[in-house]
């Protein structure tokens, strides 16, 4: 994952996750049970260390993997019901794609890094509208990034482009293009890139780095949401070409912190920008100052806004599925919240001061689209979604002591 192979240490990052969920959501501690496959490791580090309490030996891939998969997800099931929410954390981009794909038709799994990041993007391009004044299938995407983790994105916007004209997962494809380490991916690379991009091998001139890229497809919207390492940089004049695509252009900038800095882009792109990447430590208070003197917003794209409240909507209606139709219904929800007063300054989030009553009307939004799909277990339907979604919500009591 994002933090690269820690082994059995891994199981660090579905506790954290968990007690997120408990935090931002409200899901009761009572009903999260932490998992970790232990299948080895191939970090030197932990294999020589005396410490390592994981088994002692390489990473196990191909079948008997699968197999060990196959079997753990249908004991889940036995013992926890068709209902229990599955939620993937800190696996490799390659290996989160293929187990969506794989169950995502036989259990209810999500995966934060893919689904989750999608939903927020999605969310931010709907509530900037008023600003961009166009819909999201009025927008032409451009992804950059190595690995899977640009596609995967990628696919998710589509099948909402899709939902939202209602034509094919194909014409909505025509709207998203890729840009890698060589370039713009084109039909001229179809037998040379890797199968996830082939989906985006669209007809177009050859581009050999992202400027190029940007002024042949000029974007309206920009998103780097490459792995560790697929970074692809964008300098001063990648963002000078960004800028004059739109007169409010968007600018996700989701991999590695501190490449590309929002006090880069605004100098270079000037205050029109929408800016968002994944800085966790700014606050909702800050705002950065232009020469002009005006005050913006960088925004913070963190699913921590979206995740948990997907997980309690999946919970209160005891879903079988997590279908791709209640993630966009998240992501319309949380992209409502947000205000004209913060619009005004460039945001594109709601304030993250009160994540349970976000949470809340996320959860609401994805267990509607739930029984409306048909894949809800919680019956009869109860009337007021929000009102039983607060009244599951955990909040701790203590006892008073003297």
């Amino acid at each position: 994952g994002g933090l690269g192979d820690l082994g059995i240490n891994a199981i660090g990052c579905a506790i954290s996750k968990l007690a997120l969920h408990t935090a931002c959501a409200g899901v009761p501690p009572s009903l999260c049970l932490p998992i970790c496959l232990d299948v080895g490791t191939d970090n030197e580090e932990l294999l020589g260390s005396p410490f390592y309490v994981g088994a002692r030996h390489r990473r196990v891939r191909g079948e008997e993997y699968r197999e060990l998969m196959e079997e753990t997800l249908e004991a889940i099931s036995r013992r926890f019901g068709s209902s229990v929410f599955i939620a993937a954390q800190d696996m490799s981009f390659a290996s989160c794609s293929s187990f969506l794909q794989q169950y995502r038709g036989t259990f209810p799994v999500f995966s934060d890094d893919i689904q989750g990041i999608a939903a927020v993007v999605l969310a931010g391009i709907m509530a900037a509208k008023p600003l961009t004044g166009k819909r999201l299938s009025e927008h032409t995407l451009l992804f950059a990034g190595e690995g899977r983790g640009a596609t995967a994105a990628a696919e998710v916007v589509a099948t909402a482009i899709a939902r939202e004209t209602n034509e094919t997962i194909v014409d909505a494809r025509s709207r998203i293009w890729l840009v890698d380490s060589e370039g713009l991916v084109t039909r001229a690379r179809a037998d040379t890139v890797d199968d996830h991009k082939l989906a985006y091998c669209h007809e177009a001139e050859p581009a050999a780095d992202v400027l190029a890229a940007i002024q042949a497809v000029k974007p309206t919207v920009y998103l780097d949401i490459a792995s560790i390492g697929d970074c692809i940089p964008l300098g001063r004049e990648a963002c000078t070409a960004l800028a004059a695509c739109s007169e409010r252009p968007m600018l996700f900038a989701l991999s590695e912190p501190g490449v590309l800095t929002p006090e880069d882009a605004f100098e270079w792109m000037g205050g029109q920008v929408i800016f968002t990447d994944a800085r966790l430590r700014r606050t909702a208070e800050e705002r950065l100052e232009l020469p002009s003197g005006q005050r913006v917003r960088a925004n913070v794209a963190q699913s921590a806004c979206i995740a948990p409240g997907i997980a309690l909507g999946a919970i209160m209606s005891r879903a079988t599925r997590v279908r791709d139709e209640m993630i966009i219904a998240a992501a319309q929800a949380l992209a409502r919240l947000v205000t004209d007063d913060i619009r005004a300054e460039g945001g594109i989030y709601p304030d993250l001061t009160d994540m349970r009553s976000i949470s809340a009307v996320v959860a609401r939004a994805v267990a509607a689209r739930a029984y409306e799909a048909g894949v809800a277990t919680e019956l009869p339907r109860p009337r007021d979604l929000l009102a039983w979604a607060r009244e599951l919500m955990y909040n701790p009591k203590y006892r008073p002591y003297r």
